[in-house]
């Protein structure tokens, strides 16, 4: 009996070293898991395959042809609300058919950016003179020796809106959700640039990632490692590994 009662009494003892273990490692895997530092390369992870896909979105909605606003049978790029299907196309005033991008870029705010995992994204395309402007049609602020005056509320300009737009996504909480901003165009490379400047609300001008053209404009050069507008070197990335 004494045998018995002295097996059961290790025997359960053992149990609960196991249990207790495997707490301590399930909250040690969950410590790593939200750790700020693993959320934000998450994060950074997730913006650049998004900003893929926003690339692959812009070639369908251009190719679609689906506005057209001179006429001359060539397509446009587009707005996020325009290609999610969450606005009217700016030439037509109804909704594309079948859209090319996420539901989640349906929520654009007045500054014409939404919000995805941590992240906030920003697409701009050209108005006359290459001036990058936002999804409500009216260039960004940010610049204080702009004149702010009914000549900058320009509307996109079709021609060069079949060549060129660009995005940029950049950290809700910069060196918490990520630290990384990243930036894409027509042209389909991502460059990145570590800057605590860009945090929430405070993002990149249209023109931060080129060294060339206009100040807020989207046309000029935007090569690996050149410095932009904003005096900080944009790299390109490798591939990353799908999240």
């Amino acid at each position: 009996m004494d045998r018995t009662r002295r097996t059961f009494r290790e025997g359960l003892l053992a149990g609960i070293v196991i249990t207790i273990s495997f707490v301590l490692l399930g909250s040690a895997a969950g410590l790593v898991r939200t750790h700020p530092g693993h959320l934000a390369q998450e994060n950074e992870t997730t913006a650049i395959w998004t900003l893929k896909n926003i690339f692959s979105a812009q070639e369908q909605f251009r190719d679609s042809a689906v506005v057209d606003a001179d006429g001359d049978r060539r397509g446009e790029y587009g707005f996020f609300g325009e290609m999610s299907g969450g606005a009217a196309l700016r030439t037509t005033g109804i909704r594309i058919p079948v859209s090319v991008l996420g539901r989640e870029f349906r929520s654009v705010d007045v500054a014409g950016t939404v919000w995805h995992s941590g992240y906030f994204f920003r697409v701009f395309l050209a108005a006359r003179g290459g001036h990058g402007v936002v999804e409500w049609g009216a260039p960004l602020a940010g610049w204080p020796e702009r004149d702010v005056t009914d000549e900058w509320d320009m509307p996109v300009d079709a021609d060069l809106a079949e060549l060129y737009w660009c995005c940029y996504a950049w950290p809700e909480q910069y060196g918490e959700s990520g630290r990384r901003t990243f930036f894409i165009n027509q042209a389909g490379h991502i460059r990145a640039v570590d800057d605590a400047r860009y945090s929430g609300e405070d993002g990149p001008s249209a023109g931060a990632a080129f060294s060339t053209g206009v100040r807020d404009g989207i046309i000029g050069d935007s090569r690996d490692l050149l410095t932009g507008k904003e005096a900080n070197p944009w790299k390109i990335l490798r591939q990353p590994r799908r999240p």
